[in-house]
C-alpha cells in the first residue's frame, strides 16, 4: 500500500485487521492507492467501502473470479491442496480498481489463461466495469485489471 497524505486512523471491529481499517480510511482520502487483500478481506472491504460497484455486484464479481481460478492441487496428501493462491489488489486510480494476480507455478502448463481472461472480462462487464483487460500474461505471472469510472 502506498500513501503520501495525512494521518490515517481507525478502530478495528471484530474480524477486521488493522490493515483493512487503514485501507478503509485510505479509501476516503486518497485517489491513488492499492492494497493487497485476501479474497475474504476483499469481500469485507468492498462491503464497507464501495460506492462505485455496489455490494451485491461486487460480491457476485468476486465469487465469479473465485470460481474461475482452480485451487492448489499438488497431489494426494499435500496440506496445501484446496487452498486459494491468487491475490486481489483493490484501490483507486481516481476511481475503483481491482487487480487479480496469480503465479503460474500453481497451475498445470496447459491451463488456458486466454479463456480465464475472457471469463473474468465477462464477469467484470456484468459488474459494470468500464475497463477490463489482461495486463500481464507471461512466464512470471498473470494480472488482470478492472476499473470503474
Amino acid at each position: 500500500m502506498w500513501y503520501t497524505g495525512g494521518v490515517l486512523s481507525g478502530q478495528a471491529r471484530w474480524g477486521e485487521t488493522m490493515d483493512k481499517v487503514a485501507a478503509l480510511a485510505l479509501d476516503e482520502v486518497s485517489l491513488c492507492y492499492r492494497v493487497e487483500l485476501s479474497p475474504v478481506e476483499a469481500q469485507g472491504f468492498l462491503y464497507r467501502s464501495d460506492k462505485y460497484i455496489g455490494w451485491v455486484t461486487a460480491s457476485n464479481l468476486l465469487q465469479s473470479i473465485d470460481n474461475l481460478i482452480p485451487r492448489i492441487s499438488f497431489g494426494a496428501g499435500d496440506d496445501s491442496n484446496g487452498r486459494k493462491f491468487y491475490r486481489l489488489s483493490i484501490g483507486r486510480e481516481c476511481s475503483r480498481v481491482i487487480y487479480v494476480e496469480l503465479a503460474k507455478t500453481y497451475l498445470p502448463n496447459e491451463f488456458d489463461y486466454e479463456k480465464l481472461s475472457r471469463d473474468i472480462g465477462r464477469a467484470a462487464e456484468l459488474a459494470g466495469a468500464d475497463e477490463a483487460w489482461c495486463e500481464r500474461d507471461d512466464d512470471g505471472g498473470y494480472r488482470f485489471r478492472m476499473w470503474w469510472d
